[in-house]
């Protein structure tokens, strides 16, 4: 059976797109799937190993009474446990801040000072 964890739209210590803001459409989209991409190399770095078949780190967008906004879940099978383990894995060991290219893909100056930094659009 399909379950799912929501991750969330950012790494959890940096400010992203916010609905409401010109544009949010576009760039909270490009920012979740910038996240994405990271999770997997995060995951990958760690583990040293590719996520399982039945664990998919995706956007999902919802829709709220003030507009839709996007965020990163992931979805495993609950009935395979390498997928049970990779999916909670990803949420108890979300980044704390954007990495090097996940930096460079949303045209923010590097961080050498590991503080969180706004999305620059």
């Amino acid at each position: 059976m399909k379950d799912h964890l929501e991750i969330g739209s950012t790494p959890w210590n940096e400010t992203g797109a916010q609905l409401g803001q010109p544009n949010y459409a576009e760039l909270g989209l490009h920012e979740c799937q910038i996240y994405v991409a990271q999770l997997i190399r995060h995951y990958e770095a760690s583990k040293k190993k590719h996520l399982p078949k039945g664990c998919i780190v995706f956007v999902k967008v919802n829709h709220h009474d003030f507009g839709s906004y996007y965020e990163v879940h992931v979805r495993f099978d609950d009935e395979d446990e390498a997928a049970v383990e990779a999916a909670y894995w990803l949420e108890s060991n979300a980044p704390e801040f954007w990495d090097d290219q996940a930096r460079k893909e949303l045209g923010l100056k590097p961080n050498l000072s590991n503080q969180s930094s706004n999305f620059l659009a």
